[in-house]
């Protein structure tokens, strides 16, 4: 008993390129550090002026 395929065979499996990995990783990193400079200057306007959104005027 022969069995049939329909459509064509692969040559190479399906693997994600090396490339898309690393850009995803930088993606990830570039987010964090993103994250990470929000959450900094937020922090440090509240330490120098009392609160998030400083008065006008100054």
């Amino acid at each position: 008993m022969s069995q049939f395929t329909s459509g064509p065979v692969p040559t190479q499996p399906a693997v994600p390129r090396a490339g898309t990995d690393l850009y995803t990783v930088l993606l990830i990193v570039a987010t964090g550090l993103l994250v990470f400079g929000t959450i900094f200057v937020a922090v440090r306007t509240q330490q120098l002026f009392g609160s998030l959104f400083p008065p006008a005027g100054g």
